[in-house]
Protein backbone atom coordinates (compact mmCIF):
# COMPACT_ATOMS: atom_id res chain seq x y z
CA UNK A 1 0.00 0.00 0.00
CA UNK A 2 1.12 3.37 -0.75
CA UNK A 3 2.20 6.36 1.43
CA UNK A 4 -0.57 8.18 -0.11
CA UNK A 5 -2.94 5.35 0.81
CA UNK A 6 -1.96 5.86 4.36
CA UNK A 7 -2.47 9.55 4.45
CA UNK A 8 -6.17 8.95 3.22
CA UNK A 9 -6.33 6.57 6.47
CA UNK A 10 -5.41 8.38 8.44
CA UNK A 11 -7.96 11.29 8.09
CA UNK A 12 -10.75 8.28 7.51
CA UNK A 13 -9.51 6.65 10.52
CA UNK A 14 -9.67 9.61 12.84
CA UNK A 15 -13.36 10.30 11.61
CA UNK A 16 -14.19 7.16 12.29
CA UNK A 17 -13.09 6.76 15.16
CA UNK A 18 -14.54 10.26 16.49
CA UNK A 19 -17.93 9.88 14.84
CA UNK A 20 -18.13 6.12 16.87
CA UNK A 21 -17.78 7.73 20.01
CA UNK A 22 -20.47 10.85 19.07
CA UNK A 23 -23.02 8.05 18.48
CA UNK A 24 -21.91 6.44 21.61
CA UNK A 25 -21.14 9.59 23.51
CA UNK A 26 -24.21 11.86 21.85
CA UNK A 27 -23.04 14.89 24.45
CA UNK A 28 -19.90 15.71 22.79
CA UNK A 29 -20.95 15.23 19.20
CA UNK A 30 -20.39 18.68 17.75
CA UNK A 31 -17.15 18.79 19.67
CA UNK A 32 -15.71 15.75 18.73
CA UNK A 33 -16.47 15.79 15.16
CA UNK A 34 -15.34 19.06 14.45
CA UNK A 35 -12.12 18.29 16.13
CA UNK A 36 -11.22 15.20 14.19
CA UNK A 37 -12.00 16.86 10.75
CA UNK A 38 -9.60 20.22 11.82
CA UNK A 39 -6.54 17.95 12.99
CA UNK A 40 -5.96 15.21 10.50
CA UNK A 41 -3.71 16.12 8.17
CA UNK A 42 -2.00 14.76 5.04
CA UNK A 43 1.43 14.22 5.26
CA UNK A 44 3.83 11.97 4.72
CA UNK A 45 5.88 9.52 6.95
CA UNK A 46 9.77 10.35 6.88
CA UNK A 47 11.99 7.35 6.41
CA UNK A 48 14.32 6.60 8.96
CA UNK A 49 18.11 5.85 7.73
CA UNK A 50 19.37 2.51 8.43
CA UNK A 51 21.37 2.12 11.68
CA UNK A 52 22.75 -1.35 10.56
CA UNK A 53 22.65 -3.08 7.39
CA UNK A 54 22.86 -6.53 8.71
CA UNK A 55 21.28 -8.37 12.10
CA UNK A 56 22.53 -7.31 15.09
CA UNK A 57 24.74 -9.23 17.66
CA UNK A 58 22.59 -12.08 19.14
CA UNK A 59 21.02 -10.97 22.28
CA UNK A 60 21.38 -7.52 21.78
CA UNK A 61 19.19 -4.66 22.95
CA UNK A 62 18.27 -1.27 21.05
CA UNK A 63 16.92 1.72 23.21
CA UNK A 64 14.96 3.83 20.59
CA UNK A 65 14.35 7.24 22.56
CA UNK A 66 11.47 9.32 21.71
CA UNK A 67 13.34 12.64 22.34
CA UNK A 68 12.16 16.87 21.70
CA UNK A 69 13.93 19.26 23.26
CA UNK A 70 16.01 20.19 26.58
CA UNK A 71 12.83 19.89 28.98
CA UNK A 72 13.36 16.50 27.74
CA UNK A 73 16.66 15.92 28.90
CA UNK A 74 19.25 13.26 27.74
CA UNK A 75 21.89 13.56 30.50
CA UNK A 76 20.47 11.10 32.72
CA UNK A 77 22.77 8.91 29.71
CA UNK A 78 25.51 9.07 31.50
CA UNK A 79 24.77 7.57 34.55
CA UNK A 80 23.94 4.15 32.57
CA UNK A 81 26.01 1.22 33.59
CA UNK A 82 29.13 1.37 31.14
CA UNK A 83 29.10 -2.25 31.59
CA UNK A 84 26.02 -2.52 29.38
CA UNK A 85 27.85 -0.80 26.08
CA UNK A 86 28.20 -3.41 24.36
CA UNK A 87 24.69 -5.26 24.89
CA UNK A 88 22.83 -2.17 23.67
CA UNK A 89 22.68 0.47 21.01
CA UNK A 90 20.99 3.67 22.11
CA UNK A 91 18.90 5.25 19.22
CA UNK A 92 17.65 9.04 19.91
CA UNK A 93 14.40 9.82 17.63
CA UNK A 94 15.01 13.90 17.62
CA UNK A 95 11.77 14.50 16.95
CA UNK A 96 12.36 18.53 16.31
CA UNK A 97 10.99 20.97 13.71
CA UNK A 98 13.37 23.63 12.00
CA UNK A 99 11.50 26.48 14.08
CA UNK A 100 13.22 24.72 16.77
CA UNK A 101 16.31 24.84 15.66
CA UNK A 102 17.24 28.38 16.63
CA UNK A 103 15.84 27.43 20.24
CA UNK A 104 18.37 27.51 23.17
CA UNK A 105 16.28 24.49 24.76
CA UNK A 106 16.29 22.73 21.65
CA UNK A 107 20.27 22.55 21.48
CA UNK A 108 21.62 19.34 20.78
CA UNK A 109 23.30 18.06 24.03
CA UNK A 110 24.27 14.73 24.05
CA UNK A 111 26.37 13.74 27.41
CA UNK A 112 29.36 11.70 27.40
CA UNK A 113 29.08 8.40 27.73
CA UNK A 114 30.99 5.44 26.38
CA UNK A 115 27.32 4.23 25.12
CA UNK A 116 26.74 3.93 21.18
CA UNK A 117 24.36 6.35 20.65
CA UNK A 118 23.09 6.76 17.12
CA UNK A 119 21.31 10.34 16.29
CA UNK A 120 17.84 10.52 14.04
CA UNK A 121 16.18 13.53 13.51
CA UNK A 122 12.63 13.44 12.31
CA UNK A 123 9.72 16.27 12.63
CA UNK A 124 7.71 16.91 15.78
CA UNK A 125 4.68 14.76 14.79
CA UNK A 126 2.92 12.22 16.39
CA UNK A 127 3.52 12.34 19.85
CA UNK A 128 5.69 9.19 21.43
CA UNK A 129 3.26 6.70 20.01
CA UNK A 130 4.65 7.48 16.34
CA UNK A 131 7.82 6.78 17.19
CA UNK A 132 8.03 3.13 18.19
CA UNK A 133 6.35 2.26 14.58
CA UNK A 134 8.55 4.65 12.52
CA UNK A 135 11.38 2.65 13.76
CA UNK A 136 9.83 -0.86 13.38
CA UNK A 137 8.76 -0.14 10.37
CA UNK A 138 12.47 1.38 8.70
CA UNK A 139 14.04 -1.75 10.33
CA UNK A 140 12.01 -4.78 10.40
CA UNK A 141 15.14 -6.36 8.40
CA UNK A 142 17.53 -5.82 10.86
CA UNK A 143 15.61 -5.29 14.51
CA UNK A 144 17.82 -6.54 17.47
CA UNK A 145 16.79 -9.61 19.66
CA UNK A 146 15.02 -6.82 21.80
CA UNK A 147 14.10 -3.44 21.01
CA UNK A 148 13.09 -1.13 24.13
CA UNK A 149 11.13 1.92 23.89
CA UNK A 150 11.39 4.89 25.94
CA UNK A 151 10.56 8.56 26.19
CA UNK A 152 13.67 10.82 26.90
CA UNK A 153 11.50 12.70 29.86
CA UNK A 154 10.96 10.81 32.57
CA UNK A 155 7.77 9.33 32.89
CA UNK A 156 5.64 9.58 36.05
CA UNK A 157 4.50 5.88 36.00
CA UNK A 158 7.77 4.13 36.37
CA UNK A 159 8.35 5.32 39.78
CA UNK A 160 7.09 4.13 43.24
CA UNK A 161 5.83 7.15 44.82
CA UNK A 162 2.26 6.65 43.70
CA UNK A 163 1.83 3.32 44.20
CA UNK A 164 0.27 2.20 47.53
CA UNK A 165 2.05 -1.21 47.96
CA UNK A 166 5.26 -1.58 49.80
CA UNK A 167 6.45 -4.06 47.88
CA UNK A 168 6.71 -2.26 44.26
CA UNK A 169 9.68 -2.05 42.58
CA UNK A 170 9.85 1.55 41.06
CA UNK A 171 12.82 3.59 39.07
CA UNK A 172 13.63 6.76 40.29
CA UNK A 173 15.67 7.66 36.62
CA UNK A 174 15.68 6.57 33.10
CA UNK A 175 19.03 5.53 33.98
CA UNK A 176 17.98 3.43 36.60
CA UNK A 177 15.25 1.62 33.85
CA UNK A 178 18.26 0.83 31.57
CA UNK A 179 20.17 -0.60 34.45
CA UNK A 180 17.35 -3.39 35.83
CA UNK A 181 15.81 -3.70 32.34
CA UNK A 182 18.36 -4.45 29.88
CA UNK A 183 20.25 -7.52 32.17
CA UNK A 184 16.51 -8.65 32.84
CA UNK A 185 15.29 -9.28 29.09
CA UNK A 186 19.32 -10.42 28.20
CA UNK A 187 18.31 -13.12 30.87
CA UNK A 188 14.95 -13.97 30.89
CA UNK A 189 14.39 -13.38 27.26
CA UNK A 190 10.42 -12.17 27.04
CA UNK A 191 8.23 -12.01 24.51
CA UNK A 192 6.92 -8.47 25.90
CA UNK A 193 7.78 -6.53 29.06
CA UNK A 194 6.04 -3.03 30.16
CA UNK A 195 8.33 -0.29 31.78
CA UNK A 196 6.50 -0.53 35.13
CA UNK A 197 7.34 -0.75 38.85
CA UNK A 198 7.02 -4.65 39.57
CA UNK A 199 5.49 -6.14 42.24
CA UNK A 200 6.35 -9.86 42.91
CA UNK A 201 7.51 -9.68 39.87
CA UNK A 202 5.01 -8.92 37.90
CA UNK A 203 4.72 -5.20 36.34
CA UNK A 204 1.85 -3.16 37.23
CA UNK A 205 -0.85 -2.08 34.61
CA UNK A 206 -3.05 0.70 33.91
CA UNK A 207 -7.10 0.09 32.58
CA UNK A 208 -9.67 3.14 31.94
CA UNK A 209 -13.33 3.26 33.96
CA UNK A 210 -16.54 3.39 32.01
CA UNK A 211 -17.92 4.92 35.16
CA UNK A 212 -16.00 6.84 38.45
CA UNK A 213 -19.78 5.22 39.78
CA UNK A 214 -18.84 2.12 42.90
CA UNK A 215 -14.96 2.58 42.99
CA UNK A 216 -14.75 0.56 45.68
CA UNK A 217 -17.44 -1.92 44.44
CA UNK A 218 -15.40 -2.02 40.67
CA UNK A 219 -12.01 -2.57 42.56
CA UNK A 220 -12.66 -4.89 45.51
CA UNK A 221 -11.43 -8.11 43.10
CA UNK A 222 -8.28 -6.33 41.21
CA UNK A 223 -5.19 -7.65 41.75
CA UNK A 224 -2.56 -5.11 43.32
CA UNK A 225 -0.58 -4.99 39.28
CA UNK A 226 -3.68 -3.42 38.05
CA UNK A 227 -4.45 0.14 38.62
CA UNK A 228 -7.31 2.13 36.86
CA UNK A 229 -8.06 5.68 35.36
CA UNK A 230 -10.66 7.70 36.46
CA UNK A 231 -13.35 7.82 33.41
CA UNK A 232 -13.37 11.78 32.12
CA UNK A 233 -15.24 13.45 29.31
CA UNK A 234 -13.52 12.58 26.21
CA UNK A 235 -14.89 9.31 26.67
CA UNK A 236 -11.19 7.43 26.01
CA UNK A 237 -12.88 3.99 26.84
CA UNK A 238 -15.26 4.15 23.62
CA UNK A 239 -12.52 5.65 21.76
CA UNK A 240 -10.40 3.05 22.22
CA UNK A 241 -13.08 0.31 21.60
CA UNK A 242 -13.50 1.76 18.61
CA UNK A 243 -10.40 1.80 17.52
CA UNK A 244 -9.94 -1.95 18.40
CA UNK A 245 -13.11 -2.53 16.06
CA UNK A 246 -10.90 -0.82 13.01
CA UNK A 247 -8.02 -2.94 13.57
CA UNK A 248 -8.78 -6.27 15.10
CA UNK A 249 -12.51 -6.20 13.58
CA UNK A 250 -14.52 -6.42 16.94
CA UNK A 251 -17.38 -5.00 18.22
CA UNK A 252 -17.20 -1.68 19.54
CA UNK A 253 -20.10 -2.09 21.78
CA UNK A 254 -17.81 -5.25 23.90
CA UNK A 255 -17.89 -3.92 27.20
CA UNK A 256 -14.62 -5.39 27.15
CA UNK A 257 -11.21 -3.13 28.80
CA UNK A 258 -7.70 -2.87 28.00
CA UNK A 259 -5.15 -3.20 30.03
CA UNK A 260 -2.13 -0.76 29.10
CA UNK A 261 1.10 0.50 29.49
CA UNK A 262 0.66 4.19 30.21
CA UNK A 263 3.34 6.26 28.54
CA UNK A 264 3.28 3.53 25.71
CA UNK A 265 6.84 2.58 27.84
CA UNK A 266 7.96 -1.26 26.87
CA UNK A 267 10.51 -3.60 25.68
CA UNK A 268 8.95 -6.12 22.70
CA UNK A 269 11.41 -9.01 21.12
CA UNK A 270 12.07 -9.24 17.89
CA UNK A 271 9.88 -12.12 17.16
CA UNK A 272 6.73 -10.58 18.89
CA UNK A 273 7.33 -8.03 15.88
CA UNK A 274 7.90 -10.21 13.31
CA UNK A 275 4.53 -12.43 14.51
CA UNK A 276 2.93 -9.73 12.27
CA UNK A 277 3.01 -8.57 8.83
CA UNK A 278 5.41 -5.27 8.10
CA UNK A 279 2.02 -3.86 6.70
CA UNK A 280 0.63 -3.90 9.24
CA UNK A 281 3.49 -1.41 11.52
CA UNK A 282 4.14 0.17 8.29
CA UNK A 283 -0.04 1.16 8.22
CA UNK A 284 -0.16 2.41 12.41
CA UNK A 285 2.84 4.28 11.31
CA UNK A 286 0.69 6.30 9.20
CA UNK A 287 -2.10 6.91 10.90
CA UNK A 288 0.06 7.71 14.49
CA UNK A 289 1.86 10.28 12.10
CA UNK A 290 -1.36 11.93 11.40
CA UNK A 291 -2.78 14.55 13.34
CA UNK A 292 -5.21 12.63 14.88
CA UNK A 293 -5.09 12.73 18.38
CA UNK A 294 -7.76 10.56 18.90
CA UNK A 295 -5.64 7.68 17.46
CA UNK A 296 -2.62 8.40 19.61
CA UNK A 297 -4.02 8.06 22.59
CA UNK A 298 -6.10 5.03 21.39
CA UNK A 299 -3.04 2.97 19.98
CA UNK A 300 -1.50 3.33 23.45
CA UNK A 301 -3.73 2.03 25.21
CA UNK A 302 -3.31 -1.57 23.09
CA UNK A 303 -0.04 -2.08 23.57
CA UNK A 304 -0.35 -6.05 25.41
CA UNK A 305 -3.03 -6.99 22.49
CA UNK A 306 -0.53 -5.28 19.16
CA UNK A 307 2.98 -6.56 20.58
CA UNK A 308 2.17 -9.38 22.87
CA UNK A 309 -1.38 -11.15 21.57
CA UNK A 310 -2.13 -13.65 18.90
CA UNK A 311 -5.01 -11.96 18.24
CA UNK A 312 -5.99 -11.30 14.65
CA UNK A 313 -5.83 -8.28 12.95
CA UNK A 314 -8.49 -6.74 10.08
CA UNK A 315 -6.29 -6.31 6.69
CA UNK A 316 -4.80 -2.73 6.63
CA UNK A 317 -6.77 -1.87 3.87
CA UNK A 318 -9.94 -2.51 6.02
CA UNK A 319 -9.51 -0.21 9.03
CA UNK A 320 -11.82 2.22 7.79
CA UNK A 321 -14.37 -0.11 6.65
Amino acid sequence: MSSSTWKCLAFNLCVVIAATTIYINLSSMLKNEDKAVEVATFEECPALPQIRDRPAPESHVDVVISWHCDCESIDWLSDVSPELSSAMTIILLHKIDEADLSKPECSLKIPETTLEIILVRLPNKGRETHSPFAYISNHYENLASFTMFLQAGYHWTVGNDWVQESSAQGFKSNAEVLNYFVPEVIETKPRFLPIMPMIDGQPILFVDRDTNDNKAEQDKDDPPTLKKFDASSHDVVNRVRETHRALFGTSPCSSRTFPFVPGFQFIVSKDAILARPKVVWEGIEGLAYSDCIDFGYAIERLSINLFNSTEAMVPPDRWTE
